[in-house]
């Protein structure tokens, strides 16, 4: 992951002994494996191992002297974004990447931060103050996310507001002190984690949801390319989960022990709080009616439409408890 972000194009070349191409590897690959088991303590050889569980093991590539129109056709037809270019014994010459060869306009996405919520669990300190706008390292925990989302290129938000909304609006305005423009989702009455959407003008393109409650530092760009290779109508991010059962497990069948397992680790990927949406789920959301995201992924399951899971590894903190907001001040 180091190696992927210095290089600042979303992926490497993996090669063996000799200097061949063995694979490539992307973030959405590293991500598709944890979502298989692997750790991120594990080598990259796990990674590797994944993709040929997942059959995705051999490159698409050329030889490093096809025509750039050969090139670009490859390209759009699989629908990727980069493709090496290998000499005769599959040595990598070059790197063909799809935006150098064509540019093309950025997709604008927007946000919506759901900052509505009272936050009883973190009374006393949210009887005078909003959840999003308790202090973390200075700041309020919404202008973290303000920044976070500015800095990954999304300069449209929406706020949605109802409890103690005015010191929300009073602190960001329409977003000019932040380098982003900023409207409100206002709630006459609290509509849940996914309720204020119906609020909101449909947009042309996929738009991240997201609590107002988290610190993060997510890579919000490769939350969108993983959404677009998967082609899904929402994208969940989650959370590796662990959990220690404090006794010893026993294991049975029609009254005889079959195995002793003591304080088993159980692993888990639970909800981010962080979505990718496409616009024509929006269709699906009641009018001005408590709904939550939950609601909504159980509507795209029924529906069959795609839901994709993106496994969260950056730093995650969910501020619901006092535990949770002294840790991530510590921190």
């Amino acid at each position: 992951m180091e190696v992927i972000d210095r290089g600042g194009l979303g992926l490497v070349l993996l090669v063996d002994g000799q200097g061949k191409l063995v694979t490539t590897l992307t973030d959405g690959d590293i991500r598709r494996a944890i979502l298989d088991g692997v750790e991120t303590e594990d080598s990259v050889a796990e990674v590797k191992q994944s993709k040929i569980k997942q059959g995705r093991l051999k490159p698409l590539t050329l030889l490093h002297d096809a025509e750039k129109s050969a090139q670009i056709e490859l390209m759009r037809e699989r629908q990727v974004r980069y493709l090496p270019l290998v000499d005769s014994e599959n040595v990598p010459m070059e790197l063909s990447i799809l935006d150098k060869l064509v540019p093309v306009e950025k997709r604008k996405i927007q946000a919506v931060v759901m900052a509505g919520g009272e936050g009883t669990r973190l009374h006393p300190l949210t009887l005078d103050t909003p959840k999003p706008m308790l202090p973390v390292k200075g700041k309020p925990i919404l202008e973290w996310i303000v920044e976070g989302l500015k800095n990954a290129g999304i300069h449209q938000l929406n706020i949605s507001t109802n409890y103690k909304a005015g010191q929300i609006v009073d602190h960001f305005k329409q977003g000019e002190g932040f380098g982003v423009n900023i409207g409100y989702l206002e709630e006459d009455a609290p509509l849940g984690t996914a309720g204020a959407l119906s609020l909101m003008e449909t947009p042309a393109e996929p738009f991240i949801v997201m609590n107002g409650d988290i610190f993060t530092d997510m890579d919000f760009e490769s939350l969108v390319h993983f959404h677009h290779d998967h082609k899904a109508d929402i994208t969940v991010c989650v959370r590796k989960y662990h959990f220690t059962v404090p006794y010893g497990v026993i294991r049975s069948e029609k009254s005889l022990l079959t195995a002793l397992e003591e304080k088993p680790r159980m692993d888990f990927f639970v909800n981010a709080g962080i979505y990718l949406v496409e616009p024509k789920m929006l269709s699906y959301i009641p009018k001005r009616v408590h709904f939550d995201m939950t609601d909504l992924l159980q509507v795209a399951l029924d529906e069959g439409l795609t839901v994709a899971t993106f496994p969260v590894i950056e730093e995650w903190v969910d501020i619901g408890k006092h535990e949770d907001y002294r840790k991530v001040n510590e921190s």
